[in-house]
């Protein structure tokens, strides 16, 4: 009779091969709220963007956090940057006609300092043009730093890194 292995620990194998920080899920109570709360956070992030509303996006971030997207050279700091660099991205995507929707997956917990995770997760943004037409915008990932807050969990630093043709 063949042992069964769960899924979670062939995953964990596979890919301690690539990453060996990435083969360990999380193990206590608090590990994973932890990551199931920061995930609310991403999912929270991309309602918001995906509606353009810049306020509550920003609300997600600290007081202080930073906002960088090193490919067309934002680096926001403080909820009003912040909210700004949104504003600008969005423009020409309202002017086109376009509704985006942010799917966000693969999140991983990369560090642990103190009420600090790191993370990196995987970006895709589609949605459809002013015909309908179904369209993928971008593909890319994540990285960056959450913090727990009064408030629930927020972004120190939110760094998006997007996918270009070499």
């Amino acid at each position: 009779m063949m042992a069964r292995i769960p899924v979670f620990a062939l995953a964990a194998f596979a890919l301690s091969a690539v990453d060996p920080a990435l083969a360990k899920p999380p193990t206590s109570a608090t590990a994973i709220a932890a990551k199931s709360e920061i995930d609310d956070l991403f999912a929270d992030y991309g309602f918001a963007a995906d509606q353009r509303d810049a306020d509550s996006v920003t609300a997600l971030f600290t007081e202080d956090g930073v906002l960088a997207i090193p490919v067309v050279g934002i680096e926001a700091q403080g909820r009003e940057a912040i909210a700004t660099s949104f504003r600008k991205t969005w423009e020409p995507v309202a002017k086109a006609g376009q509704q985006r929707r942010h799917v966000i997956t693969g999140l991983r917990i990369t560090g642990i300092k103190g009420k600090e995770r790191s993370f990196r997760a995987i970006m895709t943004v589609a949605g459809t043009a002013r015909d309908g037409t179904p369209q993928v915008y971008l593909n890319g990932y994540y990285t960056g730093i959450a913090v727990r807050s009064n408030q629930g969990w927020r972004f120190k630093r939110l760094e998006i890194s997007v996918d270009i043709a070499r």
